[in-house]
């Protein structure tokens, strides 16, 4: 909740096997199917455990895949079959620029991502926004259509955290999103 997209309103999604179970029936899967969950090596695989369970539990089976970062990179730009892409994001000074560049319809990231067919429109609308009260208007019609498609299904957040002495000098280079927005104009 620390960016202009954020929309107070909105609530996350509920686990509830039950209708999920009701909704892969009506999609055509009332056995379920199989799938895989696709990671960077390195990452943590305690959150995919758990979403593999749930997933499992209604059932779709969807084991882990580690991915090198070479793989992973060559997946997310050029494109993978039947799987889902465990992404991290973060909150940089400008959400809106940043998020294009991972999901916008014109952008090399997540090839195979499946996009609504209004949102590079809605993009587009929102950096062009002449002011701040537009630009966040804008950049949760983003959110919002996001959220309608359930394109990005957020997991789990995580913080980032640090300790230092006070002598300790420019310390938020180290944590590029933080109080000084490094990157921010």
């Amino acid at each position: 909740n620390d960016t202009y997209a954020y929309i107070p309103e909105l609530k996350g999604r509920r686990y509830d096997p039950v209708k999920a179970k009701q909704l892969l029936k009506e999609a055509g899967y009332p056995n379920g199917f199989k799938t895989t969950i696709i990671n960077r090596a390195g990452s943590d695989t305690q959150p995919l455990v758990a979403a593999s369970t749930f997933l499992k539990e209604v059932g779709i089976e969807a084991p882990i895949e580690n991915a090198d970062v070479g793989r992973f990179v060559t997946l997310t730009q050029q494109g993978w079959k039947n799987g889902l892409v465990n992404r991290s994001f973060r909150v940089p000074p400008d959400w809106l620029q940043f998020a294009y560049t991972y999901v916008s319809p014109a952008t090399t990231e997540s090839k195979s991502m499946t996009r609504p067919a209004n949102l590079q429109d809605l993009f587009e609308k929102a950096l062009a926004a002449p002011d701040m009260v537009s630009k966040k208007k804008g950049a949760q019609a983003v959110i919002q259509s996001i959220y309608d498609d359930a394109m990005v299904v957020p997991a789990w957040a995580a913080v980032q955290g640090g300790a230092k002495h006070p002598y300790v000098r420019n310390f938020e280079y180290h944590f590029p999103w933080g109080a000084n927005k490094l990157w921010s104009p």
